[in-house]
């Protein structure tokens, strides 16, 4: 078993503007959930292709020595999710004025040989994201 140590990884947090991290983000999607979960989407080249939810989201890597470890991408307001009736049905007993200021953390994946930190990369990302202003 591989021990990692956090020191040796770096986050960053960005959005869909910065094209250099997001071409990243797109790469690793494709490592991750094609080549290795064996998941159909669709890609190009070795890059997943771009959804309809990219734009609206915040998207967090997790590195270790410039190779991208993990990916997730936050997604603010439950008007701007996939199946917003699902969380709406969930989280009925929220007021609805707060639906706006909820966040859901998804397409979230791990490198296989990166797997065992996910408390912690689940931990940073929840106090990371936040909605832009």
């Amino acid at each position: 078993m591989t021990v990692h140590h956090l020191e040796a990884f770096s986050f960053k947090l960005f959005s869909r503007d910065d094209t250099t991290e997001f071409l990243e983000y797109l790469k690793a999607k494709y490592y991750i959930f094609v080549k290795e979960e064996n998941w159909s989407l669709p890609f190009n080249d070795e890059t997943a292709a771009e959804d309809d939810y990219d734009t609206k989201g915040l998207f967090i890597s997790c590195n270790k020595n410039e190779e991208s470890a993990a990916i997730a991408r936050g997604l603010i307001s439950l008007d701007n999710i996939p199946y917003p009736e699902l969380y709406k049905h969930h989280l009925h007993h929220i007021a609805t004025h707060l639906w706006p200021n909820i966040a859901s953390i998804n397409t979230v994946g791990v490198k296989n040989k990166f797997r065992g930190l996910m408390p912690l990369y689940y931990s940073y990302m929840i106090f990371s994201l936040k909605k832009p202003v």
